[in-house]
């Protein structure tokens, strides 16, 4: 494969027969989210054109807390590989994984496109991830804090992450908060709503109900002090929280066509707002900036 270099430089190397990762429902339903051709295309153009303030707000904070180039750099539930591109793009030295194979397919064909070479590109499970133990300078957590429903297996993978981090690694983690999760409940399908289990939704993050838009399959809401709570429980010290969507989450899509200087405005504004406090439950999407402890 020319896209990444398949040799497994940093894999985790085990002794007998891998032991077998439950099924859940949760993990399905995300797979099941990229069945077609146009949906693993909307996980790019979302990056690249639907939210730019919010992806110039993310290399914001990517540059500030990352180790500099050329550190070795885990990208764990990275779908295609949009930061992870950007990064190998940078100099850093870059290993992508996701759980879903359609995603994973489509950064191959990119690397060969576009001739960058990340590391390795793997279809993972983030609860078990085949990298060596302190491989890793830095991680990314874009996708598993939001896609694994139940505490216990957010635990499972963040354990995973730290245990691929060198001393002192920093790891990114993005979460989708209950707020949002609401709003956007309302934007796609009000009469929802009075189908959906509050209780549960209440209790643990998650919504649930018969007929209800696919974007709610696979997902969880967390508000940030519970993100917050479970990073440090999992042996890690929270640096930096920024609610990275600006102002207005779902109107994103009217910066897809504007001038770069007025995205960079939009991007300075939510870091300055991102990170009071007051803010948070008007965002979609929160970073929270660790280090190992």
């Amino acid at each position: 494969m020319r896209g990444a270099d398949r040799a497994g430089r940093g894999r985790r190397h085990r002794r007998g027969p891998a032991p077998v990762m439950k099924t859940d429902v949760g993990t399905e339903a995300v797979r099941a989210l990229y069945t077609g051709r146009s949906d693993v295309t909307l996980t790019w153009q979302r990056r690249s054109v639907g939210a730019r303030a919010e992806t110039e707000t993310v290399r914001r904070i990517l540059r500030q807390w990352l180790p500099p180039a050329p550190a070795d750099v885990v990208d764990v539930g990275g779908g295609n590989g949009f930061f992870a591109f950007e990064l190998t793009g940078t100099g850093y030295r870059v290993r992508l994984s996701d759980l879903t194979e359609a995603l994973i397919d489509d950064a191959r064909r990119r690397a060969d496109e576009q001739g960058q070479r990340l590391v390795a590109i793997d279809v993972a499970d983030a609860r078990r991830l085949p990298y060596a133990d302190r491989s890793a300078d830095a991680a990314l957590f874009f996708g598993p804090m939001y896609g694994l429903q139940s505490p216990a297996d957010r635990a499972l993978a963040l354990a995973e992450v730290r245990r691929i981090l060198r001393p002192a690694g920093v790891l990114v983690v993005e979460s989708l908060t209950k707020a949002g999760g609401l709003r956007n409940l309302a934007h796609r399908d009000p009469a929802a709503l009075t189908r959906i289990d509050i209780a549960r939704f209440v209790e643990d993050g998650v919504i649930a109900g018969p007929d209800l838009p696919r974007f709610y399959d696979g997902h969880v809401f967390l508000d940030p002090d519970d993100v917050a709570a479970e990073l440090t429980a999992a042996g890690l010290d929270v640096l930096d929280t920024v609610a990275v969507d600006g102002p207005h989450p779902l109107r994103q899509r009217t910066l897809a066509g504007a001038d770069p200087a007025v995205v960079s405005a939009w991007a300075d504004l939510a870091l300055y707002v991102g990170r009071q406090r007051s803010y948070w439950a008007a965002a979609n999407h929160m970073l929270h900036v660790t280090r190992l402890s």
